[in-house]
């Protein structure tokens, strides 16, 4: 399960945008875990680039902090990539 608690968009113009978006993750001994609770903290930062009103390319990183209960099978990591989304 995945809280979102913090999601802050930023217009620098009409075609460029950026969104700072915070989650914290929960467990249940999922994926053969033993410990349950609130394992992760994620951090991304998105930003859209609108092509036209229908489209739009997002490149993103994102960042993601295992805290300890994790450790023995999860190491903190940095993440990225680009999305298109086109909206028919």
């Amino acid at each position: 399960m995945r809280i979102g608690f913090l999601s802050k968009p930023l217009l620098v113009n009409e075609h460029l945008g950026f969104v700072f978006e915070t989650n914290l993750r929960y467990n249940d001994e999922f994926y053969g875990n033993p410990e349950s609770g609130f394992n992760n903290l994620e951090f991304f930062l998105y930003a859209p680039v609108f092509l036209n009103r229908n489209a739009r390319i997002i490149p993103f990183v994102r960042y993601n902090e295992a805290f300890e209960a994790t450790d023995f099978f999860q190491d903190s990591e940095f993440t990225g990539g680009v999305t298109l989304q086109v909206v028919f």
